[in-house]
């Protein structure tokens, strides 16, 4: 009787002491997601005075302190669960994004490196990866880590267009496909629209740069040369009306000195019979540039076109 007794006080205090620890653990949780941080970490600290080894608790005792911006504190809080459960997945991802926030990439690569060791097809740790390697003009291993996050099915736009910047030089059929799926998570990712328009401008695909230089400019790619390809491809299909009106802003916009543009616009006000403007804008191309033979050449061809009018 006396044994049973003992066993029973036992399993008593065991019991308490138990609940003891989920109330304290279960409360800071409570307030953890409330963002009341300062009163979760008391719980948290309370569980581990009773718990030693409660790796839960240095765990969202970490998630507490990313919270007030205390990182280094939030370090040894996620170190601590770690020693304690060393294949911690949650807590290796959250030390490695802190170590990041803090600017200690070495230490956030090591913890990514363990991390895909856990699980192997975690999709954003080779993104947040191939990020860092990208910044680090590494390109070799961030395209190594870009391709394995497209294998895993990424929907992010930005995966995609940095590996089409790393293919550009060497593989710019798979660059030009990479681009294209940075704009079908994107929409509204303008470099994209301008790369593409660049490319398809160089190989002579006029219409088709015209559609993504377009879009670049709306999505507020004011740049003057982009301006100046979608004006060179009008040109270039001979729509000289649409060729005039871009090339004039781009003399409105940045009050341009230079003179192929106001030769360009001058040769399309031939093609359109406006031959008083072609001068003014052939003089306007000499007054840049004395030498520039071909604007002296147009002057010429259109003065005499004027007297034969006349």
């Amino acid at each position: 009787m006396k044994y049973i007794l003992i066993l029973l006080v036992t399993l008593l205090s065991l019991s308490t002491f138990s609940q003891s620890v989920g109330f304290y653990y279960n409360r800071g949780t409570e307030r953890l997601e409330k963002k009341d941080y300062k009163n979760a970490i008391t719980d948290f600290n309370e569980v581990i005075k009773k718990k030693k080894d409660y790796y839960e608790a240095y765990h969202d005792m970490g998630k507490a302190y990313i919270g007030l911006k205390k990182y280094e504190d939030a370090i040894k809080m996620f170190s601590t669960a770690i020693k304690y459960k060393n294949d911690y997945f949650s807590a290796y991802l959250l030390r490695a994004n802190t170590y990041i926030t803090i600017g200690k990439k070495n230490n956030a690569m090591k913890d990514m490196a363990t991390i895909i060791k856990i699980k192997p097809s975690y999709l954003p740790v080779y993104e947040k990866r191939g990020d860092i390697y990208f910044a680090d003009k590494d390109y070799k291993k961030s395209l190594s880590d870009y391709k394995k996050a497209i294998e895993l099915n990424t929907k992010r736009s930005l995966t995609y267009y940095n590996t089409a910047e790393i293919e550009f030089k060497d593989n710019i059929d798979n660059a030009i496909i990479n681009y294209k799926k940075a704009i079908e998570f994107n929409p509204s990712n303008a470099k994209a629209n301008t790369k593409l328009g660049y490319i398809y401008y160089d190989r002579e695909e006029y219409k088709t740069a015209i559609t993504y230089l377009s879009r670049a400019i709306i999505l507020e790619d004011y740049s003057e040369k982009t301006l100046k390809r979608l004006a060179d491809s009008y040109y270039m299909l001979k729509d000289y009306k649409s060729a005039e009106k871009e090339y004039t802003k781009i003399l409105k916009q940045y009050h341009s000195r230079d003179k192929e543009l106001y030769s360009r616009r001058g040769q399309c006000y031939v093609e359109m019979k406006q031959y008083q403007q072609a001068i003014k804008d052939f003089n306007k191309s000499i007054s840049i540039d004395r030498s520039y033979v071909d604007a002296y050449f147009n002057e010429h061809m259109q003065i005499q076109k004027l007297i034969k009018k006349i």
